[in-house]
């Protein structure tokens, strides 16, 4: 009699750890589908674009982009600001997920399907501004330029100057570290980031634009085949006012360097420049 009973309470209880395994593949499943919620892949130091706060809030012009998306679009978004080499990585998997923002490359296009321009941005040749004398033929061949592993910079150098050596940061953070540092001479950045880091570290004058090598627009992209997230994300942006997306661009170009940089930067930075091109005249 005790070995019946405990045969069938064994079998009630194989039945209910599968119908509750069942259950939870099936609202695992369900998750994984839910179309309300996008994940948004992007740099966590790419400022002023995107990049996190010290108390791990997500900020900046891409930020402020996909969060009028999601209000636009009455959907949900949730960010994952990462490195930028791991944000390209997470976008191999798949998914239900874009990337905030991003220039077109032939390696890229292997992998995503784009979607549509966002901003324009330029990236510029930046050197070493020595007693207000920059060096020669910083592409000449043999020397070497700082870049972020994975950027649209460090593809650009390999295809228009592949005898020029590059040195790989892991994030602007690092890139910008060790050029303040010394350990290089020349960088190739976005314009607005490396304008950013220069003046929010007190130095504006350290590094100079040596030349303009492009202007390109950001484009938000999709993993690679998903047609469906592709249309929808496509109408989505199609969704946001003009009127609102002039409105995010300018408080990123003009308002947020107000707010980042000491109020005594900018006309320090003014005075400077005055003074170096009037000659004083002691009497």
């Amino acid at each position: 009699m005790f070995a019946r009973t405990f045969r069938i309470l064994t079998g009630i209880l194989l039945l209910a750890c599968t119908y509750a395994s069942t259950f939870a593949w099936a609202d695992d499943a369900y998750l994984s589908e839910e179309k309300d919620i996008l994940v948004v892949a992007h740099s966590s130091e790419w400022k002023p674009y995107s990049y996190l706060t010290k108390k791990s809030q997500p900020k900046g012009l891409l930020i402020d982009f996909w969060q009028a998306y999601a209000k636009y679009n009455h959907t949900s978004i949730q960010f994952m600001l990462v490195d930028w080499s791991d944000s390209l990585s997470y976008m191999k998997e798949g998914g239900n997920r874009v990337h905030g923002g991003l220039l077109k490359s032939p390696e890229r296009e292997t992998y995503l399907d784009y979607v549509a321009p966002i901003f324009n941005t330029n990236g510029s040749l930046y050197v070493e501004n020595q007693s207000g004398q920059v060096s020669k033929d910083p592409l000449a061949a043999g020397k070497v330029v700082g870049v972020v592993a994975g950027s649209y910079e460090s593809w650009f150098l390999v295809e228009h100057y592949p005898n020029v050596k590059q040195k790989r940061f892991r994030s602007n953070e690092t890139l910008f570290s060790a050029a303040l540092d010394g350990e290089i001479s020349a960088l190739v950045a976005d314009s607005q980031t490396a304008n950013f880091y220069f003046l929010t570290q007190g130095k504006p004058l350290a590094f100079v634009a040596d030349q303009v090598l492009y202007t390109r627009p950001i484009y938000a992209a999709v993993p690679k085949g998903n047609q469906r997230l592709l249309n929808e994300v496509r109408e989505g942006i199609d969704n946001i006012p003009a009127e609102e997306l002039l409105r995010i661009k300018q408080k990123w170009i003009n308002t947020e360097r107000v707010e980042a940089y000491p109020t005594w930067l900018i006309p320090s930075v003014a005075l400077v420049m005055l003074l170096a091109r009037s000659p004083i005249s002691l009497s």
